[in-house]
């Protein structure tokens, strides 16, 4: 069971594909996957809540059991 905001969820289930890349080549290391708003030209901002730190074959789990997911605020 793992414990994710709606926010992280939703980071979770749209970057099903690039999870799949990732497991691909780097295997099981954990990766930070999260959304960006440009600011300015070559300047990027996280935006907050959406952050999920998680390893590709973690996610990739996770997605296909989504009743290991328990949702939190």
């Amino acid at each position: 069971m793992m414990r994710i905001t709606s926010r992280q969820r939703e980071t979770l289930f749209e970057n099903e594909d690039y999870f799949k890349k990732l497991a691909e080549i780097i295997g099981d290391v954990p990766v930070t996957v999260s959304y960006h708003i440009e600011i300015a030209p070559c300047e990027e901002m996280p935006v907050k809540g959406y952050e999920l730190k998680i390893s590709p074959y973690d996610a990739l789990k996770l997605i296909a059991n989504p009743e290991l997911i328990e949702e939190v605020e």
